[in-house]
């Protein structure tokens, strides 16, 4: 961060975002002290529950009453006018960006609220337990209604997760659980195909008809590559992307994706904005964050403050990769927040499990 500012085209904007980081960094390390004493970690976990819960309330409340609703209404006053249209995801304004601006920032925040809320109905018993289920349901309403294909393919990811979970460690005859499995991928599949924009994903994809999706993403990722390759030690500095777009856009992309503020792919905006000074931290982070995972796995799990819900928030943070390929997220501070929340808590996770 600090070479790459050093050398940024737009220093300013650089150093600002550095410091950003920093906090990141810095509420990181202030965590992994507090959740030294025990309970703590299930009691901040359960504190993000509540936050999620309360989140999907409002971001379904603020799309029912501004957007569905009166769209509704648009409708049935063009059908009286003999015009019949259907409620269409197509359209980017009738997707749910609430509370925080933009539909794919909420789909990732859920995809990673999601998991949490699951892995706090199946600790819990009683009434506390449909309540977090009933939470994770509304999740995946309000999740439909952002109509992200990388939320949902996010989802679809999760249920593969907790499918194989419960064949590894559930007592339950196999044969239930593979046609359980089967029913629930079904009913995912069926449900997305009911989104009209999820469903044109599908069958350009089936008709070889990627159109001008697969080229948005190609001219983003282009530019990024350019801009990484032209700075590759330390990249054009952070907050460069938006400044230098126009300079690395290449010509052949004519009109299509003319103006970003982000590249739609996290390993594409780390490159172009910190080059090798941020591809190799962020490779060796997640080199070490999946061998203690692997080996947490492997070794029998003693007590302490967070073990009920490391497997959530493993299966959250590995949903959430494969989310940030086709889009970059990391400045949003609702979703770095809880990023940095889940690794404090894997972190003290790991260290308990390194003392004993």
């Amino acid at each position: 961060l600090v070479i790459s500012s050093l050398l940024a085209a737009f220093p300013m904007q650089a150093r600002w975002y550095t410091w950003a980081t920093v906090g990141y960094l810095a509420a990181l390390y202030g965590l992994s002290s507090y959740l030294d004493r025990p309970q703590r970690g299930l009691h901040l976990l359960t504190a993000q529950g509540i936050l999620n819960f309360a989140f999907i309330l409002v971001s379904l409340l603020v799309w029912t009453t501004q957007i569905y609703v009166p769209e509704l209404w648009r409708l049935q006053d063009l059908q009286q006018l003999g015009v019949n249209l259907p409620f269409d995801f197509a359209n980017i304004q009738l997707r749910n960006g609430a509370p925080i601006g933009h539909q794919n920032y909420v789909a990732g925040y859920l995809v990673l609220a999601l998991p949490l809320l699951v892995g706090l109905g199946i600790i819990h018993k009683g009434w506390q337990r449909w309540l977090w289920l009933g939470g994770a349901v509304l999740g995946l309403v309000d999740l439909y209604t952002t109509s992200s294909r990388a939320g949902w393919l996010g989802v679809l990811l999760l249920v593969g997760i907790g499918f194989i979970t419960l064949l590894w460690q559930s007592r339950l005859p196999q044969h239930w659980l593979w046609l359980s499995g089967a029913a629930g991928l079904v009913a995912l599949i069926i449900i997305g195909f009911t989104n009209s924009r999820l469903r044109n994903t599908v069958t350009n994809l089936l008709t070889g008809q990627g159109g001008g999706e697969a080229a948005y993403r190609l001219i983003t990722v282009t530019t990024g590559w350019r801009m990484g390759s032209s700075h590759p030690f330390a990249g054009v500095g952070l907050g460069g992307v938006p400044l230098l777009y126009q300079q690395y856009r290449p010509t052949w992309a004519g009109r299509e994706a003319e103006l970003h503020y982000q590249l739609h792919s996290t390993p594409a905006q780390i490159w172009a904005e910190l080059g090798l000074c941020g591809i190799l931290p962020a490779l060796a982070a997640i080199g070490l964050l999946t061998y203690l995972s692997l080996r947490w796995l492997r070794s029998p799990h003693s007590p302490s403050i967070s073990s009920p819900l490391s497997g959530y928030l493993l299966s959250a943070l590995l949903a959430y990769a494969t989310f940030s390929l086709f889009d970059y997220q990391l400045d949003n501070v609702c979703i770095s927040g809880t990023i940095v929340l889940y690794l404090a808590i894997l972190a003290t996770e790991f260290k308990h499990q390194e003392i004993a």
